[in-house]
C-alpha cells in the first residue's frame, strides 16, 4: 500500500466534512456497522457496505492523490459519496479487518438460510420486507414474474410510476435517494426484456421518460442524477429497439411521434440514434414524415430533417437544407464540417470561401481553407489567410497558429521574421502605451529566455510573466531574481483581501534563500522589516512571518 495512503483519505473524508450530508450519512453507516469489510490490497483498500444495495467500494492511491470507486448511483458519477466516507472512517479508526470474530458473514448466512424450511424463510422475508422498501419492491416483482409477463409487467408499471413521482419534493442532496430508487425500478425493466418481451419495454420506457419528467418538476438536480436516469431508460429502448424485429415503417412513425413531443427530450436526433434499426426503409419513412407542411414551423422539426440526412448518408441534401439560413459565420462553420466529414474536399473549399466572402475575419473559416489549400500544396494561400488572423491579433495564441501554418509550408524561419517584426511595429507606433509582454511570451515560447530576458528589461511586461522570468534565471543569474521576487511578494500582499497570505510568504522565504547565496542576507533582513512596518495592518500576514521566522532568518 502507498506510504502517502492515510494522509490522502483523511484529508479527502475531512474534506467532505464542514456541512456535508454525505459526511454526516457515510459517519451514521459507519457507526451503525454497515461497513461489512475492509482489506488492503496492493494501492489501497477495497470495502464491502450495506445500504439499500450492497455497495462495493475501492479507494486507491495514485500518483499522489486519492482516487475513488463506488457503484452507488452517486459514485458512478465521480462523487466521494457516503459509502466512499462510511470505509474511510472504518479505516481510520481501526485499519484492515476482515469483520470481527463476532460478525457473520453472508457465506454464513447462506448456510443458514438453506437449513431453513420453505414456509419460514417466506414468512421471515415478509416480516423484513415490512421495513425495507427495496425488499418489498423487489419481492413483488418475483412473485409477478413468476405469474406471468403480464403480471410482471403491470407490477414494473406500477413501481416505476411510484418511484419517478414523488409524494413530495427532493431538496439538494436528496435527489440521490430518489435517482437511487428510480434506478432500482428500471432493474425491472431490464428483466423483462431478459425474458424475451422487447416490445413491451418500449412501452414501458415511453411511459417511463413520460413520468420522469413529471417527476423531476419536485426534484433539486444539480448533480446530474435525473439526466442519467433518462440516459438509461433511452439506452435500454435502443435495445429493445433492435430485438423487438419493429416494422421499419411503423418504428419511424414511433420515433417521429416521440421526437416531435414538445414534452419529451430524451428522444433526440433519433434517425441516427435508430439508423441500424430503421434501415433504408425507415428512414424513408422518416423523411417522409419530416416533409408533412403541418410541421413546417415545428422548432424541432429542422433537427430532424438534418438527422434524417446525415443517417442516410445524404451530404447534399443535408448542406441544401443548412444553407437556407447563412446568417452567421457558425452557420458557414457546420456545413463546412459535413463537407469534412464527408471526405469531399471541393464542396468544404467552396463553402470555407463563400463564408469568407461573407465574414471576412472569421477565424475558423480562415482555418479551415487554409488547411484545405495546405492539402492541396497551395501554401501561398494558406499563409495568406493565416498571416491575416495573426495581423489581427498578435498574441501569443496567433503566434503558435502561425508557427504550425508555416512549418506545414517548410518557411518558418522567414514567417518567424515578420510575426516578431509586427509586434515591434506595434509597440513602436503605441509610443510608449504598450510594454513587452508579448515579445516576452514569445520569446519564452521558443525557448530563447535571454532574448526574453532582454525585452523585459527593455520595455516591461505584466508580473506573471516578471515571475516566469525570475524562476528561470535563479539558477545561474540569483542577483536579477530577488529584487523581481521581492516586488512580487508586495504585489500580492497589497492585493490579498482574503486573509491568506501563503503564497507571498512561501515566496519570501524563497528570497531569502536566494538572497543568502549571494551574500545579501543582511539586505534582504532590511527588506523583510520594512514590509513588516508598511503591512503592519495586516494581521494575519504578520503573524504568519512570525510563524514562518525561522525559514526567513535561517534559509
Amino acid at each position: 500500500m502507498p506510504a502517502d495512503f492515510p494522509k490522502l483519505l483523511t484529508e479527502s473524508v475531512l474534506r467532505t466534512k464542514a456541512g456535508s450530508r454525505s459526511y454526516q450519512r457515510g459517519h451514521d453507516y459507519y457507526m451503525h456497522g454497515h461497513v461489512e469489510f475492509v482489506k488492503p490490497f496492493r494501492d489501497g483498500i477495497q470495502a464491502s457496505v450495506r445500504g439499500q444495495l450492497d455497495y462495493f467500494v475501492t479507494l486507491t492511491a495514485v500518483k499522489g492523490r486519492l482516487d475513488f470507486d463506488c457503484d452507488c448511483p452517486v459514485g458512478r458519477d465521480g462523487d466521494f459519496c457516503k459509502h466512499c466516507v462510511a470505509v474511510g472512517l472504518a479505516w481510520l479508526n481501526g485499519g484492515a479487518r476482515e469483520g470481527k470474530k463476532d460478525q457473520i458473514s453472508m457465506v454464513e448466512v447462506a448456510k443458514r438460510l438453506a437449513g431453513e424450511s420453505a414456509p419460514a424463510l417466506a414468512k421471515m422475508l415478509i416480516e423484513w420486507a415490512a421495513d425495507d422498501a427495496l425488499l418489498s419492491q423487489r419481492l413483488v416483482q418475483y412473485a409477478a414474474r413468476r405469474a406471468g409477463p403480464k403480471s410482471a409487467i403491470a407490477s414494473a408499471r406500477a413501481a416505476f410510476k411510484k418511484a419517478a413521482i414523488p409524494r413530495h419534493s427532493f431538496e439538494y442532496g436528496d435527489a440521490s435517494e430518489y435517482a437511487e430508487a428510480v434506478d432500482n425500478a428500471i432493474d425491472a425493466f431490464e428483466e423483462i426484456l431478459a425474458d424475451g418481451h422487447a416490445a413491451e419495454v418500449m412501452d414501458l420506457c415511453e411511459e417511463g421518460l413520460r413520468a420522469l419528467s413529471t417527476g423531476s418538476e419536485m426534484v433539486e438536480d444539480e448533480d446530474g442524477d435525473l439526466s442519467d436516469l433518462s440516459d438509461r431508460l433511452s439506452e435500454l429502448h435502443l435495445d429493445a429497439a433492435e430485438q423487438a424485429n419493429t416494422d421499419p415503417v411503423a418504428l419511424a412513425s414511433r420515433l417521429f411521434d416521440l421526437e416531435i413531443d414538445h414534452n419529451l427530450d430524451a428522444f433526440f436526433r433519433t434517425p441516427q440514434t435508430y439508423a441500424e434499426v430503421l434501415g433504408p426503409a425507415g428512414l424513408a419513412a422518416f423523411k417522409l414524415l419530416a416533409a408533412n407542411p403541418v410541421y413546417i414551423d415545428h422548432p424541432r422539426i429542422n433537427g430532424i430533417r438534418e438527422s434524417v440526412a446525415r443517417a442516410s448518408g445524404d451530404i447534399g441534401g443535408l448542406v441544401a437544407m443548412m444553407s437556407q439560413d447563412l446568417s452567421s459565420a457558425y452557420r458557414y462553420i457546420n456545413i463546412v464540417s459535413v463537407c469534412k466529414e464527408a471526405g469531399s474536399h471541393d464542396e468544404l473549399l467552396l463553402w470555407a470561401e463563400k463564408g469568407l466572402n461573407a465574414f471576412p475575419k472569421d477565424f475558423s473559416l480562415r482555418e479551415a481553407a487554409a488547411n484545405e489549400y495546405h492539402r492541396r500544396k497551395d501554401h501561398e494561400k494558406a499563409m495568406k489567410l493565416v498571416w491575416a488572423s495573426y495581423t489581427d491579433s498578435p498574441a501569443l495564441d496567433q503566434y503558435k497558429n502561425l508557427q504550425q501554418h508555416a512549418k506545414q509550408a517548410n518557411d518558418w524561419p522567414e514567417w518567424r521574421d515578420n510575426a516578431i517584426g509586427l509586434v515591434r511595429q506595434r509597440i513602436a507606433a503605441a509610443k510608449g502605451k504598450s510594454d513587452h509582454s508579448t515579445l516576452v511570451e514569445i520569446f519564452f515560447n521558443d525557448g530563447d529566455k535571454e532574448e526574453a530576458w532582454r525585452e523585459a528589461q527593455k520595455g516591461g511586461c505584466a508580473s506573471h510573466h516578471w515571475l516566469n522570468l525570475a524562476e528561470a534565471r535563479e539558477k545561474d543569474h540569483p542577483g536579477d531574481a530577488a529584487p523581481i521576487y521581492l516586488r512580487q511578494v508586495e504585489e500580492e500582499v497589497s492585493r490579498t483581501t482574503n486573509g491568506d497570505y501563503n503564497n507571498p510568504v512561501a515566496l519570501l522565504i524563497r528570497t531569502a534563500g536566494v538572497m543568502n547565496r549571494i551574500g545579501a542576507s543582511a539586505e534582504f533582513a532590511r527588506q523583510l522589516a520594512a514590509l513588516r512596518v508598511k503591512y503592519k495592518i495586516k494581521r494575519n500576514f504578520i503573524k504568519l512571518l512570525d510563524k514562518r521566522s525561522k525559514q526567513l532568518t535561517q534559509p
